[in-house]
């Protein structure tokens, strides 16, 4: 029941919006693990190996897709002067338009909590809306069955600190993930850079990441 909701609920939203037929929606449910190095300075530097879970659902149209990810890195962060350890929890909405054939373009809003315990906010929070463009099938020379994807996207952030002698920041950072898959196959592999800076606060993550993608339901 729950599944036929969801599946209803997404072809709604992208029948509503004229892009696609009911019968062609698409869900991806999908699972990953990352692992890599987190840096942040916010009146303290933090700089040291992270790693997490991470989870997601696709719902893809033929012209539009909606995507939702959720994912949390285990770090020291910066607090009142010293290092504390906890979670960097990053919850993120996409919305994309294939504007031409390989081409797509997209925009969403993420926000990231920080605090000692999965989902707390108590530290930190950085949020802010993004845009850019990906590139989900580009191919592998001649191959038909090694398909690399790009994206790439410039966020405007605001940094609010319950801890940290430091004003409500805002800059603007940018991503970038490059990722592999084989034609057919559920096993997804990216590479991962996000950065964010100003003169106030200071953030990137570089993670390898790994996602099982299971079948549309």
């Amino acid at each position: 029941m729950k599944k036929a909701l969801s599946r209803l609920f997404a072809t709604a939203c992208l029948t509503a919006a004229g892009l696609a037929p009911a019968h062609a929606i698409d869900l991806l449910p999908r699972v990953g693990v990352q692992l890599g190095n987190a840096y942040m300075l916010a009146g303290a530097e933090s700089n040291g190996l992270t790693g997490g879970l991470s989870l997601g659902m696709t719902a893809a149209g033929e012209a539009l897709f909606f995507d939702v990810n959720l994912e949390a890195l285990a770090m020291d962060i910066p607090s009142a002067g010293v290092l504390v350890s906890g979670y960097r929890s990053e919850l993120g909405a996409t919305v994309g338009v294939r504007v031409h054939d390989g081409i797509a373009l997209i925009a969403g809003y993420r926000q990231a909590q920080y605090g000692e315990g999965l989902g707390s906010g108590k530290l930190a929070k950085n949020s802010g809306p993004f845009f850019g463009v990906n590139f989900p099938e580009l191919r592998l020379g001649s191959s038909n069955r090694d398909i690399l994807s790009l994206s790439l996207a410039v966020q405007r952030n605001t940094y609010e600190s319950t801890t940290n002698n430091i004003p409500n920041d805002t800059d603007v950072g940018f991503s970038i993930r490059v990722g592999y898959r084989k034609a057919g196959s559920p096993h997804s592999f990216g590479l991962r850079y996000q950065g964010f800076g100003s003169a106030q606060f200071d953030e990137s993550l570089t993670t390898l990441q790994y996602s099982y993608v299971f079948g549309s339901f």
